[in-house]
């Protein structure tokens, strides 16, 4: 686990230094948030996707403009997905698998501006793009056989297409809700316990909803409009 925080702390830290040295193209973040995610059909009591599984991301980000409204984002982070299923009141069938990946999102950001009871609101984002992953860690908790931890059941790579919904409530601060949804199986063909990879669609994927908090440094994008309170005081 210590080599992983490494290689991550490395990489980031030289994510950062690039943005450093071209700060008037480009302008960096910090990204961190809580993220709700299950496996499709990875329930093999009700057969429902119910999110039980807890996790949280942390990275840094990459942003230039393409346009006034258009933004183009990547991000480098450290996620955890996986699955769970709670057991009964005696604690029995509990089970979890855990996948922590480290990430590499492709984002586009199209700023949007509407208006409620005749008056402009701006600050609000819509994104979408497509994801790498690569598996660091897995672990398998739980009853049975469930406590093999087999890294050879397991695909390494993850591929997910994510979208979302984010709001600059302040200058420098943006919240964001997305979803994801891996195009690859995390287990593969025949090689998990009961299936979660088989042949029906979207069976075995990654599915993950992000409630993320962005952070960015220096200059915000034009037309972006702050708080009531800060553009007062801004003069402007």
């Amino acid at each position: 686990m210590k080599k992983i925080i490494h290689i991550f702390l490395s990489a980031l830290l030289l994510l950062l230094l690039h943005v450093t040295a071209n700060a008037q193209r480009f302008s960096a973040g910090i990204t961190a948030g809580l993220v709700a995610t299950d496996v499709h059909n990875s329930d093999i009591y009700d057969n429902d996707d119910d999110f039980h599984k807890a996790g949280f991301m942390l990275g840094g980000a990459v942003s230039t403009p393409l346009s006034e409204k258009i933004t183009f984002r990547f991000e480098l982070n450290y996620i955890q997905k996986g699955t769970q299923q709670p057991g009964d009141s005696l604690g029995n069938d509990f089970y979890r698998f855990s996948f922590n990946y480290l990430e590499f999102p492709l984002l586009v950001k199209y700023r949007i501006h509407f208006n409620v009871s005749k008056k402009p609101v701006k600050g609000f984002e819509l994104h979408a793009g497509i994801s790498y992953g690569k598996l660091l860690q897995n672990t398998a908790e739980g009853d049975n056989f469930f406590q093999a931890n087999d890294d050879t059941r397991y695909n390494t790579n993850d591929v997910s297409l994510l979208g979302g919904l984010g709001y600059r409530f302040a200058t420098h601060f943006t919240f964001t809700v997305r979803y994801s949804n891996s195009l690859i199986s995390v287990f593969k063909q025949n090689s998990d316990p009961y299936g979660f990879g088989g042949p029906t669609f979207n069976n075995g994927n990654n599915m993950v909803f992000h409630f993320v908090l962005q952070l960015q440094f220096g200059a915000v994008p034009k037309n972006t409009t702050a708080p009531p309170a800060e553009e007062n005081n801004s003069g402007n």
